[in-house]
């Protein structure tokens, strides 16, 4: 077609495809070339527009497919980092525990030392408290002693006195 005719408006798609088809055929059962041509025009016209449409689809679906994986990639990174919180709030509560653990050991530990000591510090005094009550009675023996030996002096003193009344 020269650039001075008008340009006809012709309809895409399957339609498109079949009418262009149709003109081609009733162009060359015509015999008349440029039908024929201008079906064959249309029809190559319509063939272009559904793979452009198919190719549209195709990319819109791929763009769409591409999306998913982002979103899916985005939600598996989150998913990662919650679980790295997880994991490490989780080793937190750990070393918590363990911190506690061994604080409650060291109490109890120290609550036995102190019971040890309590304990050795009570049979010291027990046994300071004996040895005094001990000295006590070896003191008031050996008083009860001094004494008897003082009163057997005396009256041996006495005895001899009557003896022997000289020699005083």
């Amino acid at each position: 077609m020269p650039d001075s005719e008008p340009k006809e408006s012709t309809a895409g798609g399957p339609l498109g495809q079949l009418l262009g088809k149709a003109k081609s055929a009733v162009g060359s059962l015509l015999k008349d070339d440029e039908l024929q041509r201008e079906g064959n025009l249309q029809q190559a016209q319509a063939d272009t527009e559904v793979e452009a449409q198919r190719n549209a689809r195709d990319a819109e679906q791929r763009q769409q497919e591409a999306q998913v994986e982002e979103e899916r990639a985005e939600a598996e990174a989150e998913r990662a980092r919650i679980q790295a919180e997880l994991d490490a709030t989780g080793r937190e509560h750990e070393a918590e525990a363990a911190a506690h653990d061994r604080v409650r050991h060291i109490e109890a530990d120290a609550a036995q030392a102190e019971a040890r000591t309590r304990a050795a510090t009570d049979e010291e005094r027990r046994r300071a408290n004996a040895a005094e009550e001990a000295a006590r009675n070896e003191r008031r023996m050996a008083e009860a002693d001094a004494a008897r030996v003082e009163e057997q002096a005396e009256r041996l003193e006495g005895l001899a006195d009557t003896i022997d009344p000289e020699v005083q």
